[in-house]
C-alpha cells in the first residue's frame, strides 16, 4: 500500500479581493491570491526580500464563510492541498502553475492598508524575536 500527501500551510497577505463564483450545481468557489514574503541574507550579508504569489481556491461552505471575512490586505493562515498544473503558454513554452485548494483558513490580524497591527508585526523597541536573536537568519541552527 502506498500513501501520498501534498499538503501546504501558508501565512501571508491576501493580494486581491476574493471572487465568489457558483458552479451550475450550486457549489461555491472562492478564488484569491496570497502573497508570502521571505527574507534572507545574500553572500555579502545584505538582506534580500522575495515575494511568492499563490492562487488559492476554497469550496463549498468554507468559500461562503471566507467570502464574508477574507479581504485584500488581510493576514491569513491557509492550509490545503497542492496541485501543480502544466500548460503551454501563449509563447509556446511549457509553464507550471501552483494551485492551493484550501481546506482550512484562519484570519490572523490586521492589514497593511489600515495601519492595524497583527501577530506578525515587528517587536517593540528593545525586544527581540526568536529567543533573543534579532533576525531568524542569525539563529545558530
Amino acid at each position: 500500500m502506498s500513501a501520498n500527501l501534498a499538503k501546504i500551510m501558508l501565512i501571508g497577505r491576501v493580494g486581491k479581493e476574493p471572487e465568489l463564483k457558483m458552479t451550475p450545481s450550486g457549489t461555491a468557489i472562492l478564488n484569491f491570491s496570497l502573497a508570502t514574503d521571505r527574507t534572507r541574507k545574500d553572500k555579502d550579508g545584505s538582506k534580500q526580500k522575495s515575494t511568492s504569489w499563490w492562487n488559492i481556491a476554497m469550496f463549498g461552505k468554507k468559500a461562503e464563510i471566507g467570502e464574508k471575512f477574507i479581504a485584500k490586505g488581510k493576514t491569513i493562515y491557509i492550509e490545503g492541498d497542492v496541485e501543480i498544473q502544466e500548460f503551454t503558454g501563449r509563447d509556446g513554452t511549457k509553464q507550471r502553475s501552483v494551485k492551493v485548494s484550501a481546506t482550512d483558513f484562519q484570519l490572523l490580524g490586521g492589514d497593511r492598508s489600515s495601519g492595524e497591527m497583527d501577530e506578525f508585526a515587528a517587536p517593540a523597541p528593545g525586544k527581540t524575536q526568536a529567543g533573543g536573536y534579532d533576525d531568524i537568519d542569525d539563529i545558530p541552527f
